[in-house]
This record gives structure tokens, sequence and C-alpha cells, in this order.
């Protein structure tokens, strides 16, 4: 979280087109959950990664915040379509 918040400029002048994140144990432990990131990523969706798979993740779901070891994707809205079509 502490690196997605230092590079809000960047996000906002040249927007990767995604982002790769962990989130476990140490998100509890400061208190920081799904809904965290999804404000601080607007245009953006989150996505579990899973071997040959990328499941979408709701924030509101409570299931969303499972604080086990778990590799995260945030997508940009405009090249959402590109990504599904490789997880397909």
């Amino acid at each position: 979280m502490e690196v997605i918040l230092g590079m809000k400029n960047i996000l906002l002048m040249s927007p990767p087109h995604a982002i790769p994140f962990e989130f476990n144990i140490h998100h509890l432990k400061r208190r920081q959950n799904m809904a965290d990131f999804v404000a601080a990523l607007p245009g953006y969706k989150l996505f579990r990664l899973a071997r040959r798979a990328m499941g979408p993740i709701d924030p509101a779901h409570y299931l969303s915040n499972i604080y086990a070891y778990s590799n995260i994707m945030a997508i940009r809205d405009n090249v959402l379509g590109y990504f599904s079509a490789m997880y397909r």
C-alpha cells in the first residue's frame, strides 16, 4: 500500500496497464483491506491470480479479504479485455 500511495503522481500522469502486488497477513496487521486498494487505485479492477486463472475481486464481499498469501493484479479498465483474453 505504501508503494502505491507513494507513486500516486505517476499513476495520474502515466498509469501503467497493470500493477501486481501481494496481499497477506501483513495487511491485516496494518488494518488494510481490499477496499483500501480499490480506493488507492481508481480506474483499476482487482484480480486474484492463480495458476492459469485470474478471478475478479469484489472488495465488498467478505471473502475478498482472505489474509493468506495472494498475488493480486490491478488492471486498468481500458485494457481489461486484453488481460481477460490471456486467462481464458
